[in-house]
């Protein structure tokens, strides 16, 4: 091993590895002790692997391999998930120490912290299509670690965890925009605690983080390590801007969500909503005013730097309170209420958590007739007794 450079080349190691499977002997010590140094040759450029970072075929494979030489995922896969195949006698060999057909959970992840910047680290021979290539490869070995992460405990022990956490290994997407105003996206690997993942669009759309891809187990695999939610990441503050008045339609509004407003944050029983604020609740029902204003503004921090939207841009309507008295304002130029809007702003103020699905049930809730949500299933008769004034 001391003269691997010289005497182990990638047309000499299948006799030499052929060779030594025909030895006897090769105790423990000796297996972990080769497992430390990279001696399998992997290709003409004299690079060398140790034998936790290459795998040999399967028969299947193989076959495979042969029936599509070159093809261009097995072109991008290299750097990556390398294969060797030195021939039966050497494969045993290699076997015989510790190689293996496929990269177990923690080889991969091992292999996407120590290899992604080499892998991605592009040259002037590399194409659009090859790059492309090589991303769809590192996404599928994601996917691959993603469903390892849900069966294996491997990567939760240390010091494999801490690695994951803390090394640049998750593939990532962000969207930049050139000189000339025209919008282009491009692809990096980060750190999990670096990454964002997508549950508020228009503040990905706007803030332009790094975000996740939008692959589902992707997702889960990122949030496992310290990836963040966009939405517990960016500090929104919707205000109004110039005039306000009371208008016949904010008059009308105001006394439909005064009207429905014990059922707004309740199941079908009459239960509370979990992370509900009583008492928000009960300055809504006592000191609630609903106003038509000249605009809506939104101001969005993020990584400390504010941005300023305009309503065209964000939300049709603010809510703004204090101790005593709580407004929700309309923009005036918006024609049509949008409930879903409105529903926001009332379950950003009540919930200490908000979720999309309350703020859909609560959006119905205001906009369709009591008789439609009484077929729904939803208790309304005490309503329909009182009607709305």
């Amino acid at each position: 091993m001391e003269k691997r450079n010289q005497l182990l080349t990638f047309q000499t190691a299948s006799k030499f590895f052929a060779y030594f499977n025909k030895l006897d002997g090769l105790n423990t010590k000796f297996i972990q002790r080769i497992s430390t140094i990279p001696f399998i040759p992997l290709s003409e450029n004299k690079f060398y692997a140790k034998t936790s970072q290459v795998f040999i075929p399967t028969k299947s494979s193989t076959t495979s391999q042969d029936n599509n030489t070159n093809t261009l995922d097995d072109i991008a896969a290299r750097g990556l998930i390398d294969y060797v195949d030195y021939g039966p006698d050497a494969n045993s060999f290699l076997l015989s120490i510790g190689v293996l057909h496929y990269p177990s959970a923690e080889n991969l992840a091992d292999l996407l912290i120590e290899r992604q910047e080499s892998y991605f680290n592009q040259n002037k021979n590399d194409t659009e299509e090859l790059i492309s290539a090589k991303v769809r490869v590192y996404t599928n070995c994601l996917k691959q670690l993603s469903a390892a992460s849900n069966v294996t405990q491997q990567l939760y022990v240390e010091p494999l965890r801490s690695r994951l956490i803390n090394k640049p290994w998750c593939l990532a997407y962000q969207s930049l925009e050139r000189s000339d105003g025209t919008k282009h996206q491009i692809f990096k690997t980060a750190k999990p605690t670096d990454i964002y993942l997508d549950d508020d669009h228009q503040s990905a759309i706007d803030l332009r983080p790094l975000c996740a891809p939008d692959e589902p187990e992707l997702v889960k695999l990122y949030e496992k390590f310290g990836a963040k939610w966009i939405s517990e990441c960016v500090k929104r503050r919707l205000v109004h801007r110039g005039k306000c008045m009371v208008t016949d339609r904010s008059k009308k509004l105001g006394d439909r969500i005064h009207h429905r407003l014990d059922m707004l944050f309740v199941n079908n029983r009459g239960e509370s909503m979990k992370n509900i604020d009583e008492k928000r609740i009960e300055l809504l029902r006592k000191h609630f005013v609903i106003y038509e204003a000249e605009g809506i503004e939104c101001q969005l921090t993020f990584q400390n730097r504010t941005i300023t939207l305009s309503s065209t841009e964000c939300s049709s309507c603010a809510l703004e309170s204090d101790r005593n008295q709580v407004c929700l304002f309309i923009h005036k130029d918006i024609s049509t209420l949008d409930y879903i809007d409105i529903a926001t702003e009332l379950t950003r103020f009540v919930c200490k958590k908000p979720l999309d699905a309350l703020v859909h049930s609560i959006s119905d809730k205001l906009s369709s007739p009591l008789e439609t949500l009484k077929r729904r299933g939803i208790p309304v008769d005490r309503l329909l007794k009182s009607p709305e004034q």
